[in-house]
């Protein structure tokens, strides 16, 4: 529903598609600094239901312009462009898999 109405949202003249990229970057920023900053509590909980969805909506908008993006710039072989950007996310997945052990970020979840 979310990629549905950013998608529907990027084709309002006036909007486009870099003021919904702004969006997300702004909504993941605003999530990922409360995160970071503020100790949530035992009976906080809610705060981290609210902060999956923040993650989810900035998410939603990041996906639905990326395929947006690479339609647009290779129209003549979308496939091929589709077919890289597929395997270089599984790439960087599976190295991050395997050094994920080693690089730490010093906090404790």
């Amino acid at each position: 529903a979310r990629e549905l109405l950013l998608g529907r949202l990027s084709d309002v003249p006036g909007v486009g598609r870099y003021s919904v990229v702004m969006i997300g970057f702004v909504v993941h920023m605003a999530a990922y600094l409360t995160l970071y900053f503020y100790t949530v509590r035992q009976n906080q909980i809610w705060l981290f239901a609210i902060l999956a969805a923040l993650l989810g909506i900035g998410d939603a908008a990041f996906l639905t312009q990326i395929y947006t993006f690479f339609s647009l710039i290779f129209e003549d072989c979308p496939e091929i462009a589709f077919a890289n950007y597929k395997f270089f996310q599984a790439l960087a997945t599976a190295a991050t898999f395997f050094y994920g052990s080693y690089v730490t970020s010093g906090m404790n979840f």
